[in-house]
């Protein structure tokens, strides 16, 4: 089998779903791309109690009554969510990163608050080394 060159330098693949310390849900690229959300301006914001998920789905228009915007950028799209992390007491005071799935069923995006990703190592550090003493 022949080589194949790779070209897509400084484009996302993973999904990434991040939930921000100021309440906003944030879906990188990556996510946007695979779960084809690139046409979807209106979504609606879902909750399963029980399994600690929040859903994302598409809404037909901006007159149903639910609906948020969801705003795209260069790097994927963000919806404000404070409100309804509020209401469904969901905690947001430090930023969480999650990968999330596709529901067939609900035709949703899902976010399971249940497995977070690691977080990011900071810059300069590395696991293992202590200061001798």
């Amino acid at each position: 089998m022949p080589f194949e060159r790779f070209t897509e330098w400084g484009k996302q693949f993973k999904a990434v779903a991040t939930i921000t310390s100021t309440g906003v849900i944030s879906i990188n690229q990556g996510a946007i791309n695979r779960f084809g959300m690139s046409k979807w301006t209106r979504v609606y914001l879902l909750h399963d109690r029980d399994d600690k998920l929040i859903g994302i789905q598409q809404a037909d228009s901006g007159e149903e009554e639910g609906s948020c915007r969801l705003r795209h950028r260069a790097t994927g799209a963000d919806i404000s969510a404070r409100t309804f992390l509020e209401y469904y007491s969901i905690p947001y005071g430090e930023t969480e990163r999650f990968e999330p799935t596709y529901d067939d069923d609900a035709k949703a995006v899902v976010i399971d608050l249940k497995q977070p990703l690691a977080k990011p190592r900071k810059r300069g550090t590395r696991g293992g080394d202590e200061a001798s003493e």
